[in-house]
């Protein structure tokens, strides 16, 4: 199987988060600089409310999908100028600092 990086944003009341700048420069920077340390694809969920109505916690999500966790510490290596490229483009679509959650993947349909 393989490793995922997941990466989650807060939905705090002064949350600013620009979901244009997101998807069309930000993600593709990650693919530029992070598929050459085995990123394969990701995906990118939002969050208004809970199953139940209540704001979420979160705002955004990105599931980042690796062939190894080696190759996906490697990029996220900040003595790397990909990763100070990737992790400095964060204060350009929102003002929030991201949680990252680091996993194996122990089951999948795919």
């Amino acid at each position: 199987m393989g490793f995922i990086a997941t990466v989650v944003y807060p939905n705090n009341e002064n949350t600013k988060f620009d979901m244009d700048y997101y998807l069309n420069k930000h993600m593709p920077l990650v693919q530029k600089h992070f598929g050459s340390h085995g990123l394969k694809h990701w995906e990118v969920a939002s969050y208004d409310k809970t199953l139940t109505g209540e704001k979420s916690p979160w705002s955004v999500q990105a599931i980042l999908f690796w062939e190894s966790e080696a190759g996906a510490k490697r990029a996220a290596d900040t003595n790397h100028e990909e990763a100070k490229v990737v992790f400095g483009d964060v204060p350009n679509f929102t003002n929030e600092a991201p949680t990252l959650l680091w996993g194996k993947t122990e089951g999948s349909t795919r």
